[in-house]
């Protein structure tokens, strides 16, 4: 069995176990909703392999001028067959292995006579873009009996979301530089019918994000200067010649092209597939001056930058750079990350998916992702009307910034002992983890919170408002207090100045609380000795 097309080589799970089934099978079964999983897919490969579904999904709907996907496996098997058929009766640009390396195989160009695969790789791990530097998130080069869908999967990950890898290793073109990474950003239809916890189901997910890639289509060539053609651009890159040297422009290309960035060849050693790999001199794309602003889907592109999301190595998905992201007006979402005509229908609610590869410099940071319920009305705000959730985002986070000026200032102060005239540095440097803590509580409540309080603005009720804000900053409080109380019976202090290091550290606490500038009196109470809550803002700084 080798052929995608025909051959069972894709194992997905049921409510009713285990499967295999070919790629037209595979959509089809995403159409019905029958997919609880892909057991052999590992979590960071799950941005390409969705993506790579939704743009192969678009381009073959489009070619065949269908607008809803089928339901029918073997309307799927036709109109992406049709693709390539006409170069390819074989099939082989969906074979894993093809002996005539002359041929295009999945995912795999052909091979010029000048150029040679000399590195080997047993297990598709191996293969698969690098994770960590540190070998921290996924052991490489562990999967021994790797199946076919292990190679499949590792495939489209590295050759749709890798980058820079050294000399004669370049990376593809939908990102900001080979140190960067391909980010996800989307949304999707909540489903209270899904096993899982996210609340989104990979059917509902594969059909809205195909369904908009097909109908937003003339949107996306508008809005990106490239000069995409509007129909029978290249689409399925692996399918091509790719002479050393050579280089695709964008302007040859379908805007929702398949690409590759690496030159691979599978190969069957009896049962088992190994790969040969090679490098190139030049990358596949001529598109290192876009910055990654090609109109991928998928990806944010910062508005005066001019250039596609970077996740650094060690950057995460925090509720500040979601707010960024999302709400600031610094960034222009992607097409998939707003709602399409007639979505705010729908569904009445939606998850916003943000997932990337943390990715510096010859170094990664792991696989990071955030999964964030909307209701409908929320989603609606995503892209031109963001303005009203900006301005509670940063209400919110001013509230955060000025409970851990609090809090760390309370610490610092038991840390000297309870001595305000000794505070010095490494007093302040000790409420630095403590508030780390603290901000991973208001990350968890953030933006649950703030959808709370932009449907009490919206309710036009003033006590709702106050209510809601209430709600957030009691919450965080209490935590704020717990984390203290912890921190002020962990700091080294003697036994003897331990009783007056509590009572003040504890009393700068509730007095910051109360203070009319730097705390929340209008829920705690005018402040009773202002002159210890003012001395909060300078220790804790």
């Amino acid at each position: 069995m080798n052929n995608l097309l025909r051959d069972p080589l894709i194992r997905i799970e049921t409510t009713v176990g285990i499967e295999r089934l070919s790629l037209p099978e595979v959509f089809a079964a995403l159409v019905a909703d029958r997919v609880e999983s892909f057991p052999a897919l590992r979590a960071h490969q799950a941005p390409a392999w969705h993506m790579f579904l939704a743009q192969l999904g678009a381009i073959a709907m489009h070619r065949a001028q269908i607008t809803d996907p089928p339901r029918d496996a073997a309307v799927w098997l036709e109109t992406i067959r049709a693709l390539t058929k006409d170069k390819f009766p074989g099939d082989e640009p969906w074979q894993l292995v093809v002996a005539d390396r002359s041929r295009p195989a999945f995912m795999q160009p052909p091979v010029p006579d000048n150029v040679t695969l000399d590195a080997n790789v047993v297990t598709p791990d191996a293969l698969d873009m690098l994770i960590t530097s540190k070998n921290h998130d996924v052991k490489q080069a562990v999967a021994l009996a790797g199946d076919a869908d292990d190679w499949l999967f590792a495939m489209i990950n590295l050759q749709t979301c890798e980058g820079y890898g050294g000399s004669g290793n370049y990376g593809i073109a939908r990102m900001n530089g080979g140190s960067s990474s391909r980010a996800l950003v989307g949304l999707a239809p909540m489903s209270q019918a899904a096993a899982n916890s996210t609340g989104v189901r990979g059917g509902t997910r594969f059909v809205r994000d195909v369904t908009q890639l097909v109908a937003r289509r003339a949107t996306l060539l508008d809005s990106v200067q490239i000069g995409y053609p509007d129909t029978g651009g290249l689409a399925l890159l692996w399918t091509l010649p790719w002479q050393q040297g050579d280089k695709l422009t964008l302007t040859q290309l379908d805007p929702y092209f398949i690409e590759i960035c690496r030159r691979i060849r599978l190969d069957r050693k009896v049962e088992t597939l190994t790969a040969n790999i090679g490098t190139s001199n030049a990358s596949r794309v001529n598109a290192e001056a876009f910055r990654g602003v090609i109109g991928d889907p998928w990806a944010p592109v910062h508005i005066l930058e001019n250039k596609a999301l970077t996740l650094g190595d060690e950057g995460e998905f925090d509720y500040k750079r979601i707010v960024d992201l999302i709400f600031s007006g610094n960034w222009t979402p992607p097409l998939l990350a707003t709602l399409g005509h007639g979505e705010d229908k729908a569904a009445a609610s939606w998850v916003l998916i943000v997932q990337a590869i943390a990715r510096g410099n010859s170094k990664t940071g792991g696989f990071k992702e955030r999964l964030i319920p909307l209701s409908g009305r929320t989603a609606k705000r995503i892209g031109p009307r963001f303005k009203e959730l900006h301005e509670l985002a940063k209400q919110q986070i001013e509230e955060i910034d000025k409970l851990s000026t609090i809090m760390r200032g309370a610490i610092a102060l038991a840390a000297a002992g309870g001595d305000t005239t000794k505070v010095i540095k490494k007093h302040r440097v000790r409420a630095q983890p403590v508030a780390q803590r603290l901000n991973a509580e208001a990350d968890r409540i953030f933006f649950g919170s703030l959808w709370q309080r932009y449907e009490a603005e919206q309710s036009g009720v003033a006590e709702s408002v106050v209510e809601a804000r209430r709600a957030f900053i009691e919450q965080l409080a209490a935590v704020a207090e717990t984390l203290l109380l912890k921190a002020i019976a962990d700091v080294p202090v003697s036994a003897i100045q331990r009783p007056r290091a509590q009572a003040r550290a504890e009393r700068r606490f509730r007095s910051g609380l109360r203070h009319h500038e730097y705390g929340f009196p209008e829920f705690f109470g005018a402040a009773i000795a202002a002159p210890v809550a003012e001395d909060t803002a300078t220790n804790a700084a």
